[in-house]
């Protein structure tokens, strides 16, 4: 009541007492922090709160003038602050009802500087209950008024966060101690007579500089070291000048930060010793935020310990450190808030989500002793960087924030974390070398940093990570040779793929690794040639190395292998005939052998790989002939690629009636002849089409019970037909299923087939998707299984979907 809080972001001016009696002035600027006041009591009718209504009186004050302190007189009442009142900032109120009892009621919503906490939770009902929203109370801020922006959290401070008028007067009495002490004080002036000559003397200036005499006298050397002593004794006392500005001004900086609340001083003295100085007082930080909430704003109201290193502690310095997180990672933009920073414990900060594998908990999960243990933060628009205060939870085991826009890098204090077995950061914005220090980490199973920006060499220090069971680097811009990982013998999955590792594949290449069940290096720069070992591996159920150099012929050899399921080659220099040892790899389920150099016939006992559900051929250099007959007997195949493989003849009719669990069926750029078989209209899953760019003629058959087809691509060919009478087309409209890309030769004056809502007409002199790519060189999502997730085509279709199964 009655009380001044005054803000200033204006010059200040310091006189400065000249050895002989001049007083110049020294125009420093220092940047003093604006402080923006939220009223502590607010009428419940009113929005914009007077200033004297708001504090009882209390006026609220914001100045722009400058701030006047001559050194000279420290203790004197001749301070002078020179304010101009200006508006109100920050005094709102928000989320209150229009009964003006609600605030002697105790139900008012304060608004602090951008965020409203609520004095009570929204308990769950029913409805909740039914919806699975079980198990914790939810918390919701109060919405924002429209004309009134979400603004940063970087105005949590508290009233009277400026210095009061005795503290501006100790803070300038220290800083006038250490001029003193420099003989630039009031009646301490230095020695500045200068060696004349002895007839000058009596005649001798009263100011320090030398006459016009001595300097045109040619005085010599006396002159010079007149001059050159005064200007040692101005820049001297420039250097203490500075000193005595900088001091003041962090002085003020840190009345600033810490003033408010003996809480808040005691706050930020504790919490020093964990967090630095810099962060602690500079508004706006996470630290600087956190310390604010935890001090005067947590409704928990903590107590504060006597060390931050005894027994007690934890519990307060835990929640700091969350509050950090929080804050850091731009919690107020969350897209769920998790509970953070609400009255309850923090060990209840967290939501229950279900899934198809029952409940579980995103946010924060505590062991039996109240510490935290896990931190599982997934896909919730986090942003900035992870703060070192994470390192302050000693427990912690698992951290997972995963899908996310994290940046930076991981902070090197999370080292001392000794318990960490779980780290999941992938699909963020991560840069830099990855960690050195995580090869310290005695007992971390799982590591995932794929999808980031990391860069450079892999650390050598990963082969100490002997407990080391998943790791995925996938997606980076990582580069060398990654023999690091060729001793982790307990290692499962290894995710590589799209970077710049490089060096050659050979026989002893990761042939240490007994446990490796996945390994993903596709997308790299890798040579040689493909080694047996992984072919023959006892674990192994995963190789994919498409796309790299690699060279030389199909492994021979082989001998009987039940594990290895899914085999990705293609996009390599691969050479000679596949062999016939192919058919000992009879797990197999998924084959990928396209864009490579094979030559001669395709083996039949491809035919004995029963168990095969994607096989890709195409884009070879097989001898011309018609397609294979042992394909029938693959009865689960539900995708078949024989693009470009120099097939000719007609379509066999058992590819109807004998696969018909095809999903894609794909005989692009060949030379097939005849007219496209009757049985193609039963196969009834199947969504894509690709029989363009051959020499097929006739009629199209019925295709009306392909209701899940996406796409047909019968262009480049002699199909005749109307697309109206077949169903296909009504009007300009596909009338298909779920059809969305329909190519043919229909672009003529007098089509061979009329299409009036095909996608694309071509004609032979409109050659259309002759480039279109084989679906067989898409990257499904290995991490997630190997069953493929999606189909995209090349860029000259523009097409992708999600098969609806």
């Amino acid at each position: 009541g009655g009380a001044a809080v005054v803000g200033t972001s204006a010059p200040l001016l310091i006189p400065i007492t000249n050895p002989v009696g001049d007083t110049p002035m020294v125009d420093t600027t220092s940047d003093l922090m604006n402080t923006s006041v939220t009223s502590d009591v607010v009428p419940a009718e009113s929005t914009n709160v007077d200033p004297a209504a708001a504090t009882g009186g209390a006026a609220v004050v914001g100045t722009s003038a400058p701030l006047l302190i001559p050194i000279t007189n420290p203790v004197e009442d001749n301070l002078m602050i020179n304010t101009t009142s200006g508006p109100i900032d920050g005094v709102t109120t928000t989320g209150i009802p229009e009964n003006t009892n609600a605030a002697a009621e105790g139900e008012t919503t304060v608004r602090e500087n951008g965020v409203t906490f609520l004095s009570e939770p929204i308990r769950n009902d029913d409805e909740d209950i039914e919806n699975g929203n079980y198990g914790q109370d939810t918390y919701i801020p109060a919405p924002l008024p429209p004309e009134e922006p979400m603004q940063e959290l970087s105005a949590l401070s508290a009233v009277g966060s400026l210095p009061t008028v005795e503290e501006m007067r100790t803070h300038h009495a220290a800083s006038s101690m250490i001029l003193s002490e420099a003989s630039i004080m009031d009646n301490a002036t230095p020695d500045v007579s200068v060696t004349g000559d002895k007839d000058d003397d009596d005649n001798m200036p009263s100011h320090s500089l030398p006459s016009p005499d001595e300097i045109g006298g040619g005085r010599g050397r006396n002159a010079r070291a007149r001059v050159k002593k005064q200007f040692y004794l101005s820049v001297g006392a420039l250097v203490l000048v500075v000193i005595a500005i900088i001091g003041l001004s962090w002085g003020i900086m840190r009345s600033n930060s810490s003033s408010g609340s003996e809480r808040m001083r005691q706050t930020i003295k504790l919490l020093e010793r964990v967090s630095s100085a810099k962060s602690l007082l500079e508004d706006g930080s996470p630290q600087n935020m956190a310390a604010k909430w935890i001090a005067d704003l947590d409704e928990l109201e903590v107590d504060l310990p006597t060390d931050v290193y005894a027994d007690d502690a934890y519990p307060f310095i835990q929640r700091y450190a969350l509050a950090t997180i929080y804050f850091a990672t731009g919690g107020p933009q969350w897209s769920l808030q998790l509970g953070f920073l609400s009255k309850r414990e923090e060990c209840e900060w967290w939501t229950l989500f279900n899934t198809e594998e029952g409940p579980f908990q995103v946010g924060v999960t505590c062991d039996e002793d109240r510490k935290v243990e896990r931190l599982l933060i997934p896909g919730n628009s986090l942003t900035g960087e992870l703060p070192p205060e994470t390192a302050l939870l000693n427990d912690l085991n698992h951290i997972s924030m995963y899908s996310n826009g994290l940046s930076g890098t991981l902070p090197s204090e999370m080292q001392r974390l000794s318990k960490l077995d779980f780290i999941a950061f992938n699909n963020n914005n991560l840069s830099g070398n990855i960690p050195n220090w995580l090869g310290d980490l005695p007992v971390l199973r799982i590591l995932g940093l794929g999808n980031n920006k990391f860069s450079g060499r892999l650390p050598s220090s990963i082969k100490n990570m002997m407990a080391l069971r998943e790791c995925s680097l996938d997606d980076n811009e990582l580069f060398g040779d990654i023999d690091v990982f060729n001793n982790l013998e307990n290692l499962q999955s290894l995710y590589l793929e799209d970077n710049l590792f490089s060096g050659e594949i050979g026989e002893n290449f990761l042939n240490k690794m007994s446990s490796l069940e996945t390994l993903d290096l596709s997308d790299n720069e890798f040579e040689g040639e493909v080694p047996v070992h992984l072919l023959t591996h006892p674990s192994l159920t995963v190789v994919d190395l498409h796309d790299n150099s690699i060279g030389g012929p199909f492994p021979s050899g082989l001998n009987e292998n039940n594990k290895l399921e899914f085999l990705a080659l293609h996009g390599n220099f691969l050479s000679s005939e596949l062999p016939s040892e192919i058919r000992q790899l009879k797990a197999l389920r998924h084959l990928d052998l396209s864009q490579n150099n094979f030559d001669g016939e395709m083996p039949e006992s491809l035919g004995d790989l029963s168990n095969l559900q994607y096989l890709f051929l195409g884009d070879n250099a097989f001898s011309p002939g018609k397609i294979p007959d042992f394909l029938q007997e693959l009865s689960n195949l539900e995708e078949l690629s024989l693009k470009s493989s120099a097939r000719g003849e007609s379509i066999p009719d058992w590819i109807g009636t004998k696969l018909t669990k095809l999903l894609l069926l794909d005989l692009s750029d060949n030379d097939l002849t005849g007219q496209v078989p009757e049985s193609i209209g039963d196969l009834t899953g199947a969504a894509f089409l690709l029989l363009n760019h051959n020499v097929l003629s006739g009629d199209l058959p019925d295709l009306q019970r392909l209701t899940n087809l996406a796409m047909i691509l019968i262009d480049n060919n002699d199909i005749q037909g109307d697309a109206d009478e077949l169903g296909i087309c009504e009007g300009e409209q596909l009338n298909l299923g779920n059809l969305q890309v329909f190519t043919s030769d229909c672009s003529s004056d007098t089509p061979k087939f009329v299409c009036p809502c095909c996608t694309e007409c071509c004609d032979a002199a409109t050659s259309c998707r002759k480039d279109s790519m084989m679906l067989a060189n898409l990257d499904p999502y290995w991490e997630n299984g190997y069953a493929r997730q999606m189909f995209v085509f090349s860029e000259d279709i523009i097409f992708s979907v999600n098969p609806k199964d």
